[in-house]
């Protein structure tokens, strides 16, 4: 939420991964329809609980749509910001990446003796 990923994957979905919006709406209202079927009681996905949800997620994680929205959720949380998602650099922050644009020397420890 705090990466902008939603962002991301409206931008994905309306430039260059625009072939892939009848996935999205057939896979939506498909786990919508899965999770209606694992819990009669439920009103809407965001209404499941926690461990619901995970349930839900386990049923649908084999399905194409699935694949395509963890595709696009590592993309807009670990891609440059300029994309749309990564906002304030959250994801590179999480992961430990340095945003810079030169290095300096010694690289690593295998440079470490390197005159």
């Amino acid at each position: 939420k705090e990466a902008g990923v939603i962002f991301f994957i409206d931008r994905a979905l309306t430039t260059f991964d625009i072939d892939k919006q009848p996935l999205y709406r057939s896979g939506i209202t498909e786990a919508r329809a899965k999770a209606r079927q694992m819990f009669p009681e439920s009103t809407s996905i965001a209404g499941l609980d926690e461990r619901q949800q995970v349930e839900l997620l386990r049923a649908i994680e084999k399905s194409e749509f699935f694949e395509t929205v963890r595709v696009h959720t590592v993309l807009g949380f670990l891609g440059s910001p300029s994309y749309g998602g990564n906002r304030e650099k959250v994801g590179w922050k999480h992961i430990g990446f340095e945003d810079r644009m030169t290095w300096q020397p010694p690289f690593g420890y295998y440079d470490s003796e390197a005159k």
